[in-house]
């Protein structure tokens, strides 16, 4: 929906969705503080969060085991983002869109910013596929400080504005 959401230390586990965002599926502003989402699947896109909207901060939040058909099995962002002292990890795009998956994080249109943040150990493909997907699409230059496994990492490189690339065992 367009209307302001602001979710504090909840967990969203084990949930299913026939279309997006299991969690999470937001066109409006949104505030995600201290949230765990777990063994979520979503028949399209954002196996955890879908956000079309404004994400102003997503902060110590963990994305964990979530899976989604199409794009973004952690959160599928096409809005603007700030996330902050996260972790993506576990999980998956089962199919993809176009060749593009983006199993811990799909981001289009608008460049999401990250900070303090782990994206690492995502893939893509079958649940039991080990091909590692962490970013699909460009993350904000500005993002710093953060760590990112093996499966993409936004266009962001390593040692530039302290972030670590292309870690295989975090």
């Amino acid at each position: 929906s367009s209307a302001t959401l602001s979710v504090s230390t909840s967990t969203f586990a084990n949930y299913s969705a026939g279309s997006d965002g299991v969690g999470v599926d937001q066109d409006g502003t949104a505030t995600v503080t201290a949230c765990t989402f777990s063994g979520n699947t979503a028949a399209s896109e954002g196996g955890a969060m879908d956000n079309k909207g404004t994400l102003t901060k997503m902060t110590n939040s963990t994305l964990y085991s979530n899976s989604a058909v199409s794009d973004g099995g952690g959160i599928a962002n096409s809005g603007s983002a700030t996330i902050v002292n996260c972790t993506f990890t576990a999980n998956d795009v089962t199919l993809g869109r176009s060749g593009v998956y983006g199993g811990g994080i799909y981001d289009v249109t608008v460049a999401a910013t990250l900070f303090k943040t782990i994206v690492a150990g995502n893939t893509r493909g079958p649940s039991s596929s080990t091909s590692p997907n962490d970013v699909a699409g460009t993350l904000a230059s500005s993002s710093g400080y953060n760590l990112f496994g093996t499966g993409g990492s936004g266009g962001l490189t390593s040692g530039t504005n302290g972030n670590q690339v292309g870690v295989s065992n975090p």
